[in-house]
């Protein structure tokens, strides 16, 4: 009797540990959402409070208007022989050589990020006795406007540039894009393959992210992309000298920018407040890996299966971003891959470390399109 008594008592005072036990650990899994909620609840004010402080205090920055202030002569003529359309109430400037008793075919220059239409300044001259000109600057860049608040995505841009096409009326034309441009160039391929509209005919491509997986951005890209570190990095961080060494380290080592160059480049990410749309700019990067087969697609078309839009890649290898490595693997992946690999000494802007090379290259390709 004694034992079963002894027994009954020490089951009782396991079950009772067993029972506080369960409590404890009840209690504490409840206790800990609270706190959760707490740490997110304050996570959300700090980013709205950051926000507000944000948009409160003013710029750094100053706000120049045009005709901008200490700039080079040809950036101040190469703006002033433009002009400016409406694309969903934002002014996009642009400048053409069209002329309606003209046979040249037209070619539409897109540039990249975070330049401009100037990029292609010292290359009009020797194609205009080629080609009919178009050349402008993309929503956010440049002269154009750059609206704080807005979404800014590659299938933006190449909506603004069918939209420019139909405001000149222009029916065919060829495309030499760069950097960003290229992914724009890359959406408008797949568009017309998709449609079957033979309006565009050949594409060239400059430095870029054809291949996004083989894409190197540089560390000032990444941390300017971040959606809400970068808003502060660009507002407070992107001096001119740091902005002229994420440009300068593009070039490569060895043919680095000009002090007016990087002047004028600086300027124009100023205008009209440039500096609050490069975080939102910057989504491209993500852009590319989310439609990377239909990007990457578009230009592995096989020529034995259907016709393939004409295709040619220039490139400078010294890029770190996008340049030898991605000519190689462009060159190996590509079915019946056409493209030139510039001087070594060549880095991520082929317009303005080697026009003559740039230039030499893209008419050989279109000598050889009219045969």
């Amino acid at each position: 009797t004694t034992q079963r008594t002894m027994n009954n008592a020490s089951q009782r005072k396991v079950h009772s540990n067993k029972e506080t036990s369960n409590s404890s650990a009840h209690h504490t899994s409840h206790s800990l959402f609270p706190q959760c909620r707490s740490v997110a609840a304050a996570s959300l004010i700090l980013i709205i409070v950051a926000h507000l402080v944000y948009d409160a205090i003013p710029s750094p920055h100053p706000h120049p208007a045009f005709p901008l202030e200490g700039v080079s002569d040809s950036l101040v003529q190469w703006y002033e022989s433009g002009e400016y359309f409406n694309f969903h109430g934002s002014a996009i400037f642009y400048k053409h050589t069209l002329r309606p008793d003209s046979n040249l075919p037209t070619l539409v220059l897109i540039h990249g990020f975070p330049t401009s239409s100037l990029d292609w300044a010292v290359m009009w001259p020797d194609l205009m006795g080629q080609f009919q000109l178009i050349a402008f600057d993309m929503l956010g860049f440049g002269l154009s406007d750059k609206p704080a608040d807005h979404l800014y995505t590659v299938m933006l841009q190449a909506n603004l540039t069918v939209a420019l096409l139909g405001h000149l009326h222009v029916t065919k034309y060829h495309i030499l894009a760069h950097d960003l441009g290229v992914s724009v160039a890359q959406e408008l391929i797949a568009r017309a393959s998709e449609s079957g509209d033979a309006s565009l005919q050949s594409v060239v491509f400059l430095n870029g992210g054809l291949f996004p997986a083989l894409h190197r951005p540089l560390l000032a890209q990444l941390l300017l992309a971040h959606p809400i570190a970068g808003r502060f990095l660009s507002r407070y961080f992107v001096s001119k000298r740091v902005f002229s060494k994420s440009i300068t380290a593009a070039f490569g080592p060895h043919i680095p920018p000009t002090q007016e160059l990087l002047e004028d480049y600086y300027a124009l990410i100023l205008h009209k407040d440039g500096w609050r749309v490069i975080t939102p700019l910057l989504g491209y990067m993500q852009e590319r890996r989310d439609h990377n087969d239909r990007w990457v697609g578009s230009i592995t078309c096989d020529e034995q299966e259907r016709t393939c839009m004409p295709i040619f890649l220039i490139n400078g290898p010294a890029d770190p971003i996008s340049g030898s490595h991605l000519f190689h693997h462009y060159m190996k992946h590509v079915p019946h891959a056409k493209g030139q690999l510039l001087a070594a000494a060549v880095g991520h802007f082929p317009p303005l470390q080697d026009s003559k090379g740039v230039l030499q290259a893209f008419k050989t390709f279109h000598s050889k399109l009219s045969l």
